[in-house]
This record gives structure tokens, sequence and C-alpha cells, in this order.
């Protein structure tokens, strides 16, 4: 596989680390922010070259690539049957191999709505480009389609219609690549980051997009953390049929960084390759905080949206929800500041001044998983704060209470 050297100029860092996140994961809305892809089923590589050292806001790094909580609320629960997939990965129409860097990029769907939306925008506009190699994993009617009829990117933005794509279910085929853009749900981290192994070689690096913070432990623990690097999604996306995404308002952005806060050749590289694709790319220099800072609107807004079954317009506009939503994003802030997170010092008022932003009707992926009967990720939002104020003595009632009500809906209806 080819490796990424491919030079490209290094951009400011420091714009996507303070602003806010401007969506939820995979919910609705102003770009929420989408992470329902699965590795081994699908991802982006890069070659790993730099050891990487500290940004200033993270004081202890390696405490980020400890074993992941288990807890009552947080269990290792089983992953759920795996279903169709998206996959990207666009190849000359002769089968020989694009010259420039090898990206795995794959995406793995399950039941959940929409998953495999986000690793399969972003892999589909990498593929696009000139001197990307970019490889799809997917399964069931997803990979069929994608292999009869190509890969689909409905967007009023920037239509995209991919007819020679590498798709395949099994990893082993695709063989060791340079990044992989890791964007599973989060239940099915261990399982994931267990199928990417074929893909990882050294200098391999694997950018999680995932939602939550603990997902980069579990990659940490079994692939080592020379080969983990962290990114956050926001974008609308979802698959609106087997080998179709659909790419909801204009709001297309990546952001990926080194685990150090340093630059390192391998990002880099995949710098000028984002920076050419058609979403907006930001490496950034502080990825741990730009993660935190989603998650501190991310957390609360999953759990409190699903707990009341509100959307956003509802949630603000009555006091005692409103109340409860910004209380259970100071327990994050808390929780941030105990990890050795710096958020600042306006992380509540900045979230306050997203969630008036937002449009009234947009809900949460949780909710709407909720909605449907389908699987949540509540172990690893709210049930993740409660487990970590455990163990550093933060203290957490709000998410301790969105966990409690919520846990007999976790794997869906009771």
């Amino acid at each position: 596989m080819e490796r990424c050297d491919q030079k490209g100029g290094q951009q400011n860092p420091q714009d996507a680390e303070r602003r806010p996140l401007d969506e939820d994961a995979h919910g609705k809305s102003p770009g929420p922010a989408n992470a329902g892809t699965s590795c081994g089923k699908g991802r982006r590589s890069v070659r790993p070259l730099s050891k990487e050292s500290r940004p200033p806001a993270i004081r202890n790094p390696a405490a980020y690539c400890r074993k992941v909580p288990r807890g009552p609320h947080c269990p290792q629960r089983p992953a759920p049957k795996a279903r169709p997939a998206s996959a990207d990965r666009s190849a000359p129409s002769n089968g020989a191999r694009r010259p420039g860097p090898h990206l795995g990029g794959a995406t793995h769907a399950h039941r959940n709505h929409g998953a495999g939306a986000v690793g399969g925008y972003f892999g589909a506009r990498l593929a696009a480009t000139h001197g990307a190699e970019v490889h799809f994993i997917a399964r069931g009617r997803h990979l069929e389609a994608i292999r009869r009829d190509g890969l689909r990117i409905e967007s009023e933005a920037a239509p995209l219609h991919l007819t020679d794509v590498r798709a395949t279910d099994d990893p082993a085929e695709v063989g060791p690549v340079d990044l992989v853009l890791f964007a599973v749900k989060l239940w099915d981290t261990d399982r994931a980051a267990e199928a990417c192994r074929p893909l990882v070689k050294p200098g391999t690096v694997v950018v999680t997009v995932q939602n939550g913070v603990t997902g980069m432990d579990t990659l940490c623990q079994i692939l080592g953390r020379e080969h983990v690097a962290g990114g956050v999604a926001h974008i609308g996306a979802t698959i609106a049929a087997p080998g179709v995404i659909r790419h909801t308002g204009t709001l297309a952005r990546l952001t990926y960084g080194e685990l150090d806060g340093r630059p390192s050749p391998r990002l880099t590289a995949f710098h000028a390759l984002a920076e050419a694709a058609g979403f907006e790319a930001v490496l950034s220099a502080a990825i741990l905080r730009a993660q935190w800072e989603k998650f501190a609107f991310l957390a609360p807004f999953s759990g409190v949206t699903a707990l009341t079954r509100q959307p956003a317009g509802v949630i603000r506009r009555v006091p005692e929800s409103r109340a409860l939503f910004l209380d259970a994003v100071a327990e994050v802030a808390r929780l941030a500041r105990a990890r050795d997170i710096d958020l600042g010092t306006g992380i509540v008022a900045r979230v306050e001044a997203l969630l008036d932003g937002v449009p009234p009707a947009m809900t949460s992926s949780m909710l709407n998983d909720l909605t449907r009967g389908g699987r949540l990720e509540l172990p690893w939002l709210s049930g993740a704060v409660v487990q970590l104020g455990s163990e550093l003595g933060v203290p957490t009632p709000v998410h301790r209470v969105v966990a409690a009500a919520l846990a007999p809906y976790a794997d869906g209806p009771p």
C-alpha cells in the first residue's frame, strides 16, 4: 500500500477547538454531527510517522489511553447483529491502483438508522479526489448496491455519484492501509477495533470520529496508542437507501489531530487530501478538547431530549427543562476539568447559545433510536458521565437520573 507521502500545508488547528459543536452526532438539523459507521467495516488509513506530544490544554494525555471503564452505568453489552453497511472506495475502472496515499476507508452499518452515513460521506468525497485510494467495507444489500450501482451522495450542496468503487465485506482483502476513518456506533467499538487489525501496519493511523469520549480508550487498548488519532465529525447525513447517502444542510466538517497535539507527517499528508475533497477540513492541535467540547453538548442534549421525549425548541422554552440541560452541561464541564481538559470558563454559556441557535424541531439521535425502539448509546453518553464521575469523585446527579430512567430502554423496548 502506498504511504501518504503527499505534502500538505499545515492548517491553523485552533479554530476547531473553540468552535462549539454545532450539532449532535447523528441527529438532525444545522449539521448534526454524525458518527455512526463501523470500523473493521469502514475507514481510511494514513500512516503514522512521528511521536506525539501533548497540547497545552491537556496535561496528561496518557490518561486517555487507559482501560475503558465498565460498570453498572456503562456495561459491556453484547454487540448487536450487524446489518448492511456503508462503504466507500473509488478506484480506476481498469482495476489499477491509484498513485498516492492509500486510505482504507470503509463503513459498516448496523440496524441503527443512518449508521455508516458519516464514513460513507467523507470517504466518497476523498475517493473523488485525485491522489487518494479509498476502500469501502460494507455488507448485505448495501454492499450489493455499491458494487452494482456505485455509491451516491444526495446533497443540495454538492451531489456526487461514484461509479467505480472498491468495496468488500472482508478487511483482509484490503490489507494494510495508511489511514482508517473509524465512525462506528459506540457499542460496536470493541468488535470494530478488532476487525481493523488487517488494515493496520506500522505507521497506520486510525482516526476515530465517534460520539462520546471513551471510544479512543478502547482503540488505544486494542490497536496501540501509536496507531490512534482523535477526530470530530459535524454533518447531517443518513443512509437513504442501500448505496445512497443523504446529506442534509450544508455543514460538512471533519476535525482531526494527534493525541499529543503536535503536527505529524501522516496527518499533514491526510490534511492536504481532505482540503481538496470538498468538505471543511480542520487539523487540530487540541483534538481531545474538541471532542470534549462536543461531548459537553451531545451528552446533555441526547439525555434530556430522550428523557423528556421532546425536541430542542421545547427543551429551551420550558424553564425547568432548560435548567436541567444546563445542569447536565455543567456536570460534563466539571468532569472535563477533573480529566485535565480545559474547555474554558465560558463553556456552559457557549453550549447554551448553541441550544438557542438550533432549529426548534432538532432532536438527538438517541431520541430517534428510542422512538424507533432501537438500541441506545446511553451507556457511552450519560452512562459514561456517571461512570467517570464516580471514578474521579465528581458528582453527576442529572446524568445519573438520565442513565437510570432510560436504562430499561438501552437495548430496545423493555
